[in-house]
């Protein structure tokens, strides 16, 4: 009896969806630096909306961007020429900035796209956020994040 309770714990454990999300489990890196996110959507408005939030103790990251040529997103797909930067903000990040859009690196491909989710892999993908004092600084990208549609 114990045998047969104890095998019925350990199925209903390894089948449970909460081990299916990448993006709890901070292997996402920003500047080398590990984040969890959080809160990953992407929505239709036009164009493909991707919003996320990164976090890393007390800090956090919020992360916006744009495709606009969605519609034939499919595995291997490397959108990383599409993207433009909407909004890359720290927790004491009260600088809006611009982005620099047009020399992108490394690479933004599409792993998966389903009815609910799509999942993107950042692999070394680097943009230059613009400070007020015309200094830039730059950001790194290395992981994977699976959007959930809404």
């Amino acid at each position: 009896l114990m045998s047969v309770l104890l095998f019925s714990v350990l199925t209903f454990t390894a089948c449970s969806s909460d081990d299916d999300d990448d993006n709890g489990d901070g292997n996402f890196k920003i500047n080398s630096e590990s984040y969890t996110v959080d809160n990953a959507q992407c929505q239709e408005a036009g164009y493909m909306a991707f919003n996320s939030q990164f976090w890393q103790g007390q800090d956090s990251y919020e992360f916006s961007f744009r495709i606009y040529d969605f519609e034939t997103f499919k595995a291997g797909d490397d959108l990383t020429e599409d993207v433009i930067i909407s909004s890359f903000r720290g927790t004491n990040d009260f600088n809006a900035g611009d982005y620099d859009d047009e020399n992108l690196t490394g690479k933004l491909v599409v792993k998966s796209v389903s009815n609910s989710a799509i999942v993107l892999e950042f692999v070394n993908f680097g943009f230059k956020k613009i400070l007020g004092d015309s200094s830039t600084k730059r950001y790194v990208m290395n992981g994977t994040i699976s959007f959930t549609r809404i």
